[in-house]
């Protein structure tokens, strides 16, 4: 991956079916585990995240890799997880800095381009908040922003496919690993289309959440992006796994007493 000759590998077709019933297999493997991730997901929703948002994404996107894969061979998650840390946190931070970067020139942009609009139109404010939204109890308007944040880092495949690279090769330079992204998120087009239009769904979700703002839509919708979060992620594992690992199957389901012994390691027992 150090060089320029990688040349990714192409999904196959059928792969919209064929990762549906490899994700739904994994799942039920081990349904406690990613019932439980996904809860934590939740719960972390509701933390204020401030700038440590893309860590929190990346994270969140390294363990559910991780459960997978667990999932999908013998060894423990914890196990899986610690072995690429390393990796993971050279990625975490590289890609914390761009989404820095990036963040500061767009609030610099909007802010000017805001006050503009402003001296155009003699000082009035044009943006009026959603008196509704506003009196929104704290936790529901944190657990929507969180979800939000979250589902940024799987709105394109390129950051987890990113992520997916270091765990499974190892992290060799942050231009190595964008190039490597790109080069499979461009070959294989009708997967990359299909993700970029879920990624995007959820960007159509605020206007209905400040619009109608009750709380039980607020809260609906916020879990219906972590929803759409976790299935991106797990598309993500298969996306990367198929063109990167060259690995289009799952292995086959182990049996009763080992799938026992390792939801037992998972738990912690």
């Amino acid at each position: 991956m150090a060089n320029g000759s990688f040349t990714p590998k192409l999904v196959e077709p059928g792969w919209f079916r064929r990762w549906t019933q490899d994700g739904l297999d994994l799942i039920r493997r081990q349904p406690l585990a990613f019932f439980i991730s996904f809860l934590c997901m939740l719960g972390i929703a509701l933390m204020p995240q401030s700038i440590f948002y893309v860590a929190i994404s990346i994270l969140e996107m390294s363990w559910i890799f991780s459960l997978l894969r667990s999932a999908d061979c013998t060894q423990s998650v914890f196990h899986i997880f610690y072995n690429c840390l390393k990796s993971i946190a050279l990625v975490m931070r590289d890609l914390s800095l761009v989404f820095l970067l990036v963040g500061i020139v767009i609030s610099v942009l909007f802010s000017f381009s805001s006050s503009v609009v402003s001296i155009m139109h003699g000082g009035a404010h044009l943006l009026h908040p959603n008196d509704r939204w506003l009196h929104q109890a704290t936790w529901v308007k944190t657990l929507f922003d969180g979800t939000q944040l979250d589902q940024s880092g799987t709105a394109t495949p390129i950051v987890p496919i990113m992520v997916f690279v270091c765990m499974s090769i190892g992290y060799s330079g942050f231009m190595h690993v964008i190039a490597y992204a790109v080069k499979v998120s461009y070959s294989n087009y009708a997967p990359t289309i299909t993700f970029l239009l879920l990624g995007a769904a959820p960007g159509f979700m605020t206007a209905p959440a400040h619009g109608l703002a009750t709380p039980w839509v607020t809260v609906v919708l916020a879990c219906l992006m972590a929803v759409i979060n976790f299935i991106l992620i797990i598309a993500a594992y298969f996306y990367g796994r198929e063109t990167i690992d060259g690995n289009k199957e799952n292995s086959k389901a182990l049996s009763g007493v080992t799938a026992g012994k390792r939801n037992r390691i998972f738990a912690g027992a």
